[in-house]
């Protein structure tokens, strides 16, 4: 027996409507919401860091009192640079940098260094200021948990300025891939001819 009229036109709306969800889920849905669902949640976590530099900001004149107290007083051991003189404290610095870049996140794309340029040395109280600006590629995990390491261990390091800019690289099978690139300025410190006896 032949279907009937209504049952051949709801047939064929079912199957257009089948069409169109299976058009949508490998279309829209694989080349748009999904990467922008992603970029979402980067551009939530660069928030997130954002905020958090800017507490930082508003408390550099806080830390710079500490500093300049810190100046007068005999420092954690550890937590200054160890380098008798500015120059060996700004090759520590370097490879100081190098070294917890180099642990990488778990997750996410990693960091890369693509440059390291030593800045001047300027003298704050007793201590000396040793600078490092540092050019980096990384994703948004592996740049948080990089930020993390840089001012959480000893000796003691401030990131006390940041650019970053989104770069989305297209790999032509679909997937986008964000990277971040950052430009930081790092500092550390060190106080002139006693480096020495923080070994």
């Amino acid at each position: 027996m032949k279907p009937s009229a209504s049952t051949r036109r709801l047939s064929a709306i079912a199957l257009a409507v089948a069409a169109l969800l299976l058009l949508y889920g490998l279309t829209l849905h694989l080349g748009f919401v999904l990467p922008l669902a992603r970029q979402g949640e980067e551009q939530a976590l660069l928030q997130l860091s954002y905020q958090r530099f800017a507490r930082l900001e508003a408390q550099r004149e806080q830390v710079k009192a500490h500093l300049d107290k810190a100046g007068e007083t005999t420092m954690a051991e550890g937590s200054l640079l160890s380098g008798p003189e500015p120059e060996a404290a700004q090759a520590q610095l370097m490879q100081v940098v190098v070294d917890r870049l180099a642990q990488q996140a778990d997750s996410g794309l990693p960091c890369s260094v693509l440059n390291r340029v030593p800045g001047p040395v300027a003298k704050e109280g007793r201590l000396a200021r040793i600078t490092l600006a540092v050019e980096l590629e990384c994703g948004p995990q592996a740049l948080a948990s990089t930020l993390h390491r840089l001012e959480s261990e000893a000796p003691v390091l401030r990131v006390d300025a940041m650019a970053i800019r989104r770069m989305t690289e297209d790999r032509g099978d679909g997937a986008v891939f964000q990277r971040l690139s950052v430009n930081l300025q790092v500092v550390g410190y060190l106080i002139p001819g006693e480096g020495a006896g923080h070994d």
